[in-house]
């Protein structure tokens, strides 16, 4: 049916995005952008919602701070 196939397609397009090292989701949850990461840079903007990326870690962009205190901040509330 074309409800399956659909599901299929948005499974296998998941897949692939998540092998590719220069392809993220914009972290931004009322976003669903996918962003091409350039070589060298340490941040990117989302060309949606204007998000800025941390490239390493897929998190917010956070400047003076690593990604492991990024990530600790985003779980520390839960």
């Amino acid at each position: 049916s074309n409800t399956i196939f659909e599901k299929y397609q948005t499974f296998a397009r998941n897949i692939e995005i998540q092998k590719n090292p220069n392809l993220k989701w914009c972290p931004n949850p009322k976003c669903s952008v996918v962003i091409s990461i350039s070589k060298g840079k340490s941040t990117i903007k989302c060309p949606k919602c204007n998000t800025m990326v941390c490239t390493k870690c897929n998190q917010e962009a956070h400047p003076k701070m690593s990604c492991d205190e990024a990530i600790k901040n985003v779980f520390k509330d839960l």
